[in-house]
């Protein structure tokens, strides 16, 4: 069943913004939808040799009342051999079964004025076809909802492997007639059971989850905004896509912008990121106070080493860095700046003497940056370049004497930045910093890049579902 919740969550992720703007915004094609078309296919295979087929009773005229009852219908086996995966605008997905086969066992018991017989049953159906249409919305909660919109079915042949008794009927009175008989009850059945199958589909797909924990600090929303909007190209869903501090739950002070991907199929999947997803990410992690860095007498007197001439006056120190307010993104074409707003606080001891001292560097710069995302060995890697815009500081202490070491350390601190911190950061992102893909998909090919307002990602994917 999971491997459904997969299927349709990949659809689902995928809307033109109608009422409310999203975070993040999904966009598959045909292309994509064609990639899951073996998902589904395999899905509805198991599926349909899972289906609890209701007991079937009636009349028929077979020279003589025929009064039958099967019982115990089980769809040993099923083959899809021909079958495409398409949108329907305004409804969802379809599946299209152009051919496919079945053996299906029974248990029959017939009366007839000249025969009375229980027995087993074997049928071989071929040159089935299917086009099962399936809704996708969503409910007041943002989880998306999923139905049976229309079935319709048609199975054109039937061999039927009768024994005993009931061998004598369907040579006497017709195969034809009795083939006509069963595929009628078939035809009406098979559907009627798909439907109530795709009930418990439904419950299942409504209980997942719309938030996930990223760490210990923060969590991400992910929730439909809007119900999916499908056309006969493409399908496109908005998602909430809002972090949030894990203890400290606030809504963001900004809406997010409405933004729009491309009309495009060279892609199976667009993915667009918003500016508000960004910065929601930001403001989570700062709420949670985790944008915290606290530095021992050890580590400190190994970081200001790289400050000229600071260290002889920290004879034993220790320190934090911290943020003062969240990091804000903004994004433009081939274009990430984030601002940043933080405070290096020091707090001294002299040798030989109880008193201490703090000295407080705070720091608002400016950071733009150029980045692109790969994949290699189920990882991926993401690269590009740092440049420094602009970095103010201001030093504060309460010991005054020190005033005229301000400017000192004020310029060891921003040499330190501008000529050691950037460089090194920037080193690091030419080399690439890997982060874990989504389990089981791996992204093909993907192209990212920057625009206004968000950062896209196009992109084929490969899956490699575990065996349950």
């Amino acid at each position: 069943m999971w491997k459904v919740s997969c299927f349709v969550l990949f659809v689902s992720g995928l809307t033109l913004s109608h009422c409310v703007n999203p975070g993040m915004k999904l966009m598959i094609s045909q292309k994509g939808l064609d990639f899951a078309h073996e998902v589904a296919k395999n899905f509805l295979e198991s599926q349909v040799q899972a289906l609890s087929i209701p007991n079937i009773s009636g009349k028929e005229d077979i020279q003589g009342e025929l009064k039958y009852e099967i019982t115990n219908i089980k769809v040993e086996d099923y083959k899809i051999i021909d079958s495409s995966l398409t949108f329907v605008p305004d409804v969802g997905i379809q599946m299209a079964i152009k051919n496919s086969k079945a053996t299906i066992l029974s248990n029959w018991n017939v009366e007839h004025w000249t025969i009375k017989a229980k027995e087993k049953t074997t049928l071989e159906l071929s040159e089935a076809s299917f086009i099962i249409a399936f809704k996708i919305s969503k409910n007041d909660t943002g989880s998306p909802l999923l139905s049976l919109n229309s079935c319709q079915s048609d199975i054109k042949k039937v061999e039927i492997k009768l024994n005993g008794p009931l061998k004598l009927i369907q040579k006497k009175y017709g195969d034809e007639k009795i083939k006509d008989v069963i595929l009628k009850l078939l035809n009406s059945q098979i559907c009627t059971a798909l439907a109530e199958e795709s009930k418990k589909w439904a419950v299942y797909v409504n209980a997942l989850p719309v938030q996930h924990k990223i760490d210990d600090h923060v969590q991400i929303d992910y929730r439909l905004v809007n119900s999916p909007v499908f056309t006969n190209k493409y399908a496109d869903v908005d998602v909430k896509g809002t972090f949030y501090a894990i203890n400290n739950r606030t809504e963001p002070a900004l809406a997010p912008a409405p933004f729009t991907l491309p009309d495009s199929s060279d892609s199976m999947l667009y993915v667009g990121i918003s500016e508000y997803t960004l910065n929601s990410v930001a403001q989570a992690y700062f709420d949670d106070q985790a944008l915290h860095l606290a530095f021992t007498h050890k580590q400190l007197d190994h970081i200001v080493k790289e400050l000229d001439g600071v260290t002889a006056n920290l004879p034993e120190a220790r320190g934090r860095l911290r943020a003062t307010k969240a990091p804000v993104f903004t994004l433009k074409p081939k274009n990430m700046t984030v601002e940043l707003a933080g405070q290096i606080e020091l707090v001294t001891k002299e040798n030989k003497k109880p008193a201490h001292s703090e000295i407080t560097v705070s720091i608002t710069s400016s950071i733009s940056a150029d980045v692109s995302i790969s994949e290699s060995n189920s990882r991926l890697n993401v690269t590009g370049s740092l440049t420094l815009n602009s970095i103010t500081l201001h030093v504060m202490s309460e010991d005054k004497t020190k005033a005229s070491k301000f400017a000192e350390l004020e310029k060891s601190v921003k040499n330190f930045i501008e000529k050691h911190l950037v460089p090194t950061l920037d080193g690091k992102l030419k080399r690439g910093v890997t982060i874990p893909s989504v389990p089981f998909i791996k992204l093909v090919n993907p192209i990212s890049h920057t625009n206004e307002k968000f950062f896209q990602l196009n992109t084929d994917i490969a899956y490699n579902f575990p065996r349950m």
